[in-house]
């Protein structure tokens, strides 16, 4: 037979960026900036009962619309949704996948946010961060070329050579055979997945791959 001791549960939350459980410590700072991933993390600390929505909008002077717009940004795009602070997003019309324009925080000069979002995928150009829905996506530096090649090609197939001159040619590298070329794609391929379980990264049988649009 279980006691009840009558203390509250303690949330498991992870961390976004670290998948470590999120405590009380973690919880932004008063009066420092903010960042995408502090966003985040009052975001979640929130929504899992770490603090209040009321405690928070009075530690932080949030009004309850931007917390909403947190919110929102992050269930959409993860953490790297949460640069964009605008209601209307400037999208490149010669790549409609290529967000621009759109930070919320001091870039260096002449240096543009560049978001790339397929569906749940984004992909911070800068920051070199990727994210599905709100999972934060480990990749190697290799591995983010690749998604971020296809994400500039989003619905459009990606052939092998294509990936070798952006990861290698253009970068005045030594190419590789084909066939680790086809590693890294396969170990991108896994790492890209949605809550659903599927894979953002189709193959697309003697021709190459593309990033799905249809989620």
């Amino acid at each position: 037979m279980s006691v009840q001791t009558g203390l509250p549960k303690t949330p498991h939350i992870r961390h976004p960026l670290n998948n470590e459980i999120l405590t009380v410590a973690d919880l932004p700072k008063n009066g420092i900036r903010w960042t995408p991933a502090r966003k985040a993390i009052l975001v979640l600390a929130v929504r899992e009962g770490l603090i209040s929505q009321e405690k928070a909008l009075a530690d932080y002077s949030l009004t309850a619309e931007e917390y909403e717009q947190f919110g929102s940004l992050f269930d959409v795009h993860g953490v790297a949704g949460l640069r964009i602070t605008r209601d209307q997003w400037y999208r490149s019309p010669a790549q409609p996948g290529l967000l621009l324009d759109v930070q919320d925080e001091p870039q260096e000069e002449g240096k543009k946010l560049e978001l790339l979002v397929v569906g749940d995928t984004t992909i911070d150009r800068n920051e070199r961060v990727v994210t599905v829905g709100r999972r934060y996506v480990h990749l190697t530096h290799s591995e983010f070329d690749i998604a971020e090649l296809l994400a500039l090609n989003a619905g459009r197939v990606v052939t092998r050579e294509s990936f070798m001159k952006h990861l290698y040619d253009d970068r005045n590298r030594a190419r590789p055979e084909f066939k680790i070329l086809d590693v890294f794609v396969c170990k991108t391929r896994k790492k890209l997945y949605g809550s659903d379980g599927r894979r953002r990264i189709e193959g697309v049988w003697g021709r190459g791959y593309r990033l799905i649009t249809e989620v």
